[in-house]
């Protein structure tokens, strides 16, 4: 059964979206229990409550596919947030508005939400490990600054990242990376990274560290 992940569909103002698909063999059988866990939203934005089976499809190779059950889940999300403090984030100014978007993204977790904080030029950084205090995260980014002359270890800090975030729960994590480069060294001489773009996927995609990377 093949199911895009993260993918938004828009139908009637409704947004769609898969947010991951889990499968597990059934004992005894040659078959897979599916479990999607799925985002619905109106056009405003605003999430969709009451929805029961009737109100979703599948099809596995054009075939539909009997939906067992639709249970609305509530869950805390554990989320790291990446942070660039490499040369160009000084160079152009660019930090105070990504501490003021991460400050603000904070504020708008709920008190159950776990986050995590990586900082990374040239050197990546674990500031924070998942923890529901959000106080303490503020205060972190409140000091981060970028610093001038540094690299972007774009893949190894997206690495280390997919490594805090698989320690939570799967289905309830996810990373949200602020960058403004791509993988370079400050004089653009070459890649930062030892890790590389394909390690990064391999790693978000491998069953026990699978990880949404926004």
């Amino acid at each position: 059964l093949a199911l895009p992940v993260s993918i938004a569909a828009a139908q009637d103002g409704l947004t769609v979206i898969v947010n991951d698909v889990n499968a597990e063999p059934v004992p005894g059988e040659s078959a897979y229990l599916v479990t999607a866990y799925v985002t619905v939203s109106d056009s405003s934005g605003q999430p969709v409550a009451g929805l029961d089976a009737g109100a979703f499809a599948a099809s596995q190779d054009g075939k539909a596919v009997e939906l067992r059950s639709v249970e609305p889940v509530e869950r805390p999300a554990s989320i790291v947030l990446v942070i660039d403090t490499s040369n160009s984030m000084w160079y152009y100014g660019k930090m105070d508005a990504v501490k003021q978007a991460a400050a603000s993204f904070i504020d708008g977790l709920d008190p159950a939400d776990q986050i995590a904080l990586v900082t990374f030029n040239e050197t990546v950084s674990i500031a924070q490990n998942l923890s529901d205090d959000h106080q303490a995260a503020a205060t972190i980014i409140s000091l981060i600054e970028a610093v001038p002359g540094m690299g972007t270890c774009l893949y190894d800090a997206a690495h280390q990242a997919i490594t805090v975030a698989s320690t939570a729960p799967a289905s309830q994590r996810a990373i949200i990376l602020l960058t403004d480069g791509v993988d370079e060294l400050a004089d653009q001489s070459g890649p930062c990274s030892e890790h590389t773009q394909a390690d990064v996927i391999d790693q978000a995609n491998d069953s026990t560290t699978r990880v949404p990377i926004y």
